[in-house]
């Protein structure tokens, strides 16, 4: 069984991703560059953000296809701290577009697994 990671509202939280598509001009994988992606932490895995987590992902200038969404821990705190011990969504999607992928986690206020 796979441990859930935590997300710890008492830090800054940053979460890292890669994002690729299929070039329609020969099928191939290839990095998917200059997306507007936003991100946001909700109840459930199709649900809306929880009070204000909603951030635009940005991505690496030297890596093309990986992107970052930061948020940080005064609004953690704020929108989670009622949540500490439940499960949250981090989503993903296309602006504009349907959710692509999302990664569960456990809140948490402490850097403590227990």
């Amino acid at each position: 069984m796979t441990a859930i990671p935590i997300l710890n509202i008492n830090e800054d939280f940053l979460r890292r991703f890669t994002v690729q598509g299929v070039r329609a001009s020969d099928g191939q994988v290839v990095d998917a560059t200059g997306l507007s992606l936003e991100v946001r932490i909700a109840a459930t895995p199709t649900g809306p953000a929880i009070g204000s987590l909603t951030v635009f992902a940005i991505e690496y200038v030297d890596e093309p296809g990986f992107y970052h969404a930061d948020f940080d821990m005064v609004t953690l705190i704020t929108d989670l701290t009622t949540r500490v011990g439940s499960h949250v969504y981090v989503i993903v999607r296309k602006v504009g577009d349907m959710d692509c992928v999302w990664w569960k986690y456990r809140v948490a206020n402490n850097r403590q697994a227990g």
